[in-house]
């Protein structure tokens, strides 16, 4: 076994997992039916078998994001770059909503009538004036005054919040009506700090861009988090499930089956809700209302752009309220034309039924939604929605390599993952009694976790953990990895226990690090109040007979 200190790996390793998965798609295109003489059948299956190969060696590395390919200065660039790209097209969608309208291909049903039916449908749901009792919260995300970390929602109760100007006439009334025990202690303390809007932060998409969202004001953003959930709420009593995505990864396979149904998805759909669009289809005092809580500007490297978009990735109601938009939008398409059929929203992932779909598609594009044409399947045996990927309605859903392997849990994960891939082709393969042929890869691949996944860690069972090899041995010691996930666990513990505490004795908030847990010994975690958390940590250590190695 080949493993480095602390479970780090050789830096080979990861192009033996490409070459190994590379080796495993080849091995798996090539199909030879049992029965040569029903031809339909085999070609049938043959297709299936060659698409699920052909689209894993598409996807494999699609979001593989590495310091080696493209910088991270140039990965960021490129993402703001798109934003502001966005934030023009935005622009035009704003003026194109209050001047023009059109007529939607052969439907012949026009944009003001869409509107006015998208905007009644959606004031069933969510009514006409917006409730007064409502229940936000914080996040373990980043906002303006806090970065993202282990404690950061209980920081925010405990410090000074940011608020922006434009949000101030409405969040005191929605925190002094739906949140007295914390907030009057909080405006006591510390009076809030008023900013100018958002900070935009991106994130790693993929080898050539980054993701742009932004990090939000605390106070508006517990606002927006409370009625985002209750926009979430209502949806649920039209069918539309946000806490689920079963549904849709349903309907999508019905849809790659039968051909019923299309699924749609939308390129930075997130970002391309306009003021204007929001304005049109929500009742006045909706739109005043969360217009109040948004952020009007956005602080891109310390420079302010005034948004033509209402509200980006990172507010605290932007998923639930784009759900709302694009039902009220398939649903008017739906009743204009007359359909039946099931509708399905989760985000920017849509569902409609095929004969609307190019319609659907007109409707979004009028509203500034571009329909992402890799992701989008109007036709075809293949479906993709939630992560569910179908063709002809059997499961194709590929792996992928995010990263570079350097540790022994990054490579468990991959060798998990090409497992269970491993599992569909030699079931349909062996139902069909014939030989799966993938001896060598499989020889491969145990030749590989011998090298460098200690045994120990072999013998699990669940295909989706990243701590132990699934593998057909005994169940092995797993002390090694336990020991780590145990102090993770309990450093967050700490980190809010003693945060939350501070909210009943106004002691200082106490700053720990995963570090100090994990090193020989927990007696370097110094904390104020720690003595009983340092015992149980001690305890545990001395409790484990196997010294963590990675």
């Amino acid at each position: 076994m080949s493993v480095h200190k602390y479970g780090q790996l050789p830096f080979a390793v990861h192009d033996e997992v490409v070459d190994l998965v590379t080796n495993l798609i080849e091995s798996s295109a090539g199909f030879k039916p049992p029965n040569p003489s029903d031809s339909e059948w085999a070609r049938h299956t043959a297709e299936w078998f060659s698409f699920r190969s052909a689209y894993l060696h598409q996807e494999l590395m699609s979001k593989y994001s590495d310091e080696g390919t493209t910088s991270p200065r140039v990965r960021r660039q490129r993402a703001i770059d798109k934003w502001l790209a966005t934030e023009e097209r935005n622009q035009s969608t704003n003026i194109r909503l209050l001047t023009q309208r059109t007529v939607f291909g052969s439907s012949r049903i026009s944009s003001t009538q869409v509107l006015n039916c998208a905007s009644r449908f959606i004031r069933g749901v969510i009514g006409q004036v917006p409730p007064t009792r409502v229940l936000g919260s914080f996040t373990e995300g980043a906002s303006t005054s806090t970065k993202r970390a282990p404690g950061a929602a209980a920081r925010k109760y405990t410090q000074q919040a940011h608020v922006t100007e434009a949000a101030l006439f409405a969040v005191y009334p929605i925190l002094l009506d739906n949140a007295t025990g914390w907030f009057i202690p909080h405006l006591r303390a510390h009076c809030p700090k008023t900013v100018i809007g958002n900070v935009m932060f991106t994130v790693p998409k993929n080898t050539e861009i980054d993701r742009a969202a932004c990090k939000e004001p605390d106070l508006n953003l517990w606002c927006q988090k409370a009625y985002g959930n209750y926009i979430r709420g209502r949806l649920k009593g039209v069918g539309i499930d946000l806490n689920d995505q079963t549904n849709n990864q349903r309907l999508a396979e019905r849809g790659s089956r039968e051909g019923s149904y299309a699924t749609i998805d939308l390129t930075s759909a997130s970002d391309s809700l306009t003021r204007a669009l929001v304005a049109r289809l929500l009742p006045r005092p909706w739109y005043v209302l969360l217009d109040s809580l948004r952020s009007h500007v956005t602080v891109i490297d310390g420079v302010p752009h005034k948004n033509w978009m209402f509200s980006s990735m990172g507010n605290g109601f932007t998923f639930e309220l784009e759900s709302l938009i694009f039902w009220g939008l398939c649903k008017a398409v739906a009743y204009l034309t007359n359909t039946r059929g099931h509708l399905l929203v989760y985000g920017d992932d849509i569902i409609v039924p095929t004969s609307i779909a190019r319609t659907v598609v007109q409707v979004l594009g009028f509203c500034g939604f571009v329909a992402n044409s890799k992701k989008t399947y109007l036709s075809g045996p293949f479906r993709e929605s939630c992560g569910a990927h179908w063709y002809a309605g059997i499961d194709v859903k590929p792996f992928y390599i995010k990263e570079r392997i350097k540790t022994v849990p990054d490579l468990i994960r991959v060798l998990n993952r090409m497992r269970k891939w491993m599992q569909v082709h030699d079931d349909a393969y062996l139902e069909l009694g014939v030989d799966p042929g993938l001896a060598e890869v499989r020889k491969s691949w145990y030749r590989l976790a011998r090298h460098h996944v200690d045994r120990r860690l072999w013998g699990g069972r669940d295909l989706d953990r990243t701590d132990i090899l699934v593998t057909r041995h005994k169940a092995g010691s797993h002390r090694v990895c336990e020991v780590n996930r145990h102090l993770k666990a309990l450093e967050e513990e700490l980190v809010d226990g003693l945060l939350w505490q501070t909210l009943a004795d106004g002691s200082p908030p106490v700053s720990i690090t995963y570090s100090s847990l994990s090193g020989s010994s927990p007696r370097r975690l110094v904390m104020p109040q720690g003595i009983e958390l340092r015992k149980r940590a001690h305890d545990y250590w001395a409790s484990v007979t196997t010294k963590p190695t990675w």
